[in-house]
């Protein structure tokens, strides 16, 4: 099978194939271009990147068969994207390392002994939430706290966030910080809570359940990370963590 963004390997030569080019003659072909390892690249955030290099060359389809596959941890990870280049920046991308800074060059990064390595044959197992108890969960906040211009307010006055401005993602060490000490049997997340201020719509799409075993670290940063407006109930603590325009707020759930 071949597949469009992924590296192979001829001898010493490791090459990308690009693009499936028209037939010609009963015959497909590849564009294909020969890569460079780039190690670190500050300028533009990038790290164990193959980079194109040289001009492209083309091998049919039949030729492409008989060539190996680069072998990388990445492409068997459950967060691991193959991206087609004529649509998109880059070939490939991963969540785990792309989420703070995006290449800015056509390239496949990859992460060699990833710690945040999640095998594609075991997703987060996310269940249908509650609708009733999404809506009175939201309505509850709502009516007791406001959220407005990035600010929470209780009763008028105004409720500091934790741990300041995020300046982007949740560290581990803030996330335990936060977590660690969870009771509940689930975690409840609702994606874009502060969407439905103008009316409680249907939660379906916006909200799912995780256990608490699965709703780790590395389950916030491939799930949770690129989200700024997102809200984690905490039914039998009677808590609604909000991140909210880069700032953490820990609320009473008074329902």
């Amino acid at each position: 099978m071949i597949n469009i963004g992924c590296l192979y390997k001829e001898n010493d030569c490791i090459f990308v194939a690009e693009q499936i080019l028209p037939k010609i003659d009963d015959e497909r072909y590849v564009l294909c271009y020969k890569t460079q390892l780039l190690r670190e690249d500050f300028l533009r955030g990038v790290t164990n990147a193959y980079v194109k290099c040289e001009k492209p060359f083309i091998l049919s389809l039949s030729e492409l068969e008989t060539k190996s596959k680069v072998d990388i941890k990445c492409l068997n990870c459950l967060y691991f994207l193959r991206i087609n280049l004529l649509q998109n920046d880059k070939y490939c991308t991963c969540r785990c390392t792309q989420h703070c800074y995006p290449a800015l060059i056509k390239c496949v990064e990859f992460a060699p002994d990833c710690e945040l390595f999640r095998d594609v044959g075991q997703p987060y197992i996310k269940s249908k939430c509650n609708d009733n108890f999404i809506k009175e969960s939201l309505n509850a906040l709502f009516t007791v706290y406001k959220f407005n211009a990035g600010e929470v307010t209780k009763n008028d006055l105004s409720i500091a966030p934790m741990y300041g401005c995020l300046n982007g993602i949740l560290d581990e060490t803030v996330f335990e910080d936060i977590f660690s000490n969870i009771i509940d049997d689930n975690v409840i997340i609702v994606d874009g809570f502060n969407s439905v201020l103008n009316g409680l719509e249907s939660s379906e799409g916006i909200a799912y359940k995780i256990s608490n075993s699965e709703f780790d670290y590395n389950f916030y940063v491939h799930e949770c990370s690129l989200k700024f407006n997102i809200a984690f109930i905490l039914e039998q603590s009677k808590k609604i963590i909000c991140i909210y325009n880069e700032s953490i707020f820990v609320l009473e759930l008074e329902i």
